[in-house]
């Protein structure tokens, strides 16, 4: 159990389990401090929902059931250090690792490097097989610590951003050869998926084949989802004879935002639909309220990543995807 992980080296200073109820405005205020530039790029809100969450004693993410747990580094009766953890959904028994934040005032003294170690030791015991992570490619000391930990890169993605201000009417004209999907394109959408997905993605299984089913009930709770909460999925394909070659999906949010975009080619076709792609993704989204606009690209596909750079999307980070086969 993750309660009997523990490491002391005085009275004032141990690590102990994360305790969400009593932890969550400490951890708000440990990660804002930590990656206060890096929420600001991302237009995260979690710093925000944490803090919320906090108020009425954790009860939101718990009641969301969640497999969230982790570890925090205590010195002189204050939190100055975490690492999260969480179980794969899908995949079973494969973690991820997130959040490994220590305030500026302690580093340099391996505590990243003990919680670390300790959330291995732990997601062993509990009979884990992966886990991954990623990390902005340019902190190199961080990157240093996980390759010594025996992680190694499996990707790498382009995070890219396009200001609300520079949506505009240039968008106006839309890609003929695209149509909306519909239900019967879900046994080509995976295939589309598999194909143009770099082979470490499913042998890494991140690709899950219901996260690309589309049948009448889910384009129903997308109308209800809008509803409710203001955010709604906007889908195209595109065929080249009877193949299927590109899929394209802005998932628009009325109140928070960003707008998220995403965009798959099969390689045989790649450099002749992105741009008209990320025309009717851009069209659609400057149809909503102004809201951000983001994207993540894997370097595996560059005639994306030029594609978004050309109409005005900048790098805001790259990110080094890694993962470690536990023994």
């Amino acid at each position: 159990m993750i309660a009997q992980v523990y490491e002391t080296e005085a009275a004032s200073t141990h690590i102990r389990p994360i305790n969400l109820p009593r932890d969550l405005a400490a951890l708000a205020e440990l990660i804002e401090i930590a990656f206060g530039d890096e929420l600001v790029i991302s237009d995260s809100h979690m710093v925000q929902d944490m803090r919320q969450a906090a108020l009425l004693g954790g009860l939101i993410w718990m009641a969301s059931g969640a497999r969230l747990n982790g570890f925090v580094w205590v010195e002189d009766n204050r939190i100055v250090g975490n690492i999260t953890l969480s179980q794969d959904p899908h995949a079973w028994p494969h973690w991820f690792i997130s959040n490994v934040a220590v305030l500026p005032g302690y580093r340099g003294r391996g505590i990243a490097g003990r919680l670390l170690d300790t959330a291995l030791g732990h997601i062993r015991a509990n009979h884990g097989r992966r886990v991954r992570l990623q990390v902005r490619q340019d902190y190199e000391t961080a990157c240093e610590l996980y390759r010594r930990r025996g992680f190694s890169s499996f990707d790498t993605i382009y995070e890219l951003g396009l200001a609300a201000r520079h949506l505009g009417a240039e968008y106006s004209q839309s890609d003929k050869r695209l149509r909306p999907i519909r239900p019967r394109d879900s046994q080509v959408l995976w295939q589309l998926v598999c194909e143009s997905a770099a082979p470490v993605l499913l042998e890494q299984q991140l690709l899950y084949a219901g996260d690309y089913w589309r049948t009448l009930l889910s384009q129903l709770d997308n109308g209800l989802e809008r509803f409710l909460s203001g955010r709604s999925r906007y889908e195209w394909v595109g065929y080249t004879g009877r193949q299927l070659a590109a899929y394209g999906v802005l998932k628009a949010d009325l109140y928070r935002g960003p707008h998220e975009c995403e965009l798959v080619v099969i390689p045989g076709e790649r450099g002749q639909w992105e741009a008209g792609l990320i025309g009717q993704m851009l069209k659609c989204a400057s149809d909503w309220p102004p809201q951000n606009v983001h994207a993540s690209v894997s370097t595996s596909h560059p005639e994306a990543l030029a594609a978004l750079k050309a109409v005005g999307f900048t790098t805001q980070r790259v990110l080094a995807q890694m993962s470690l086969e536990i023994r």
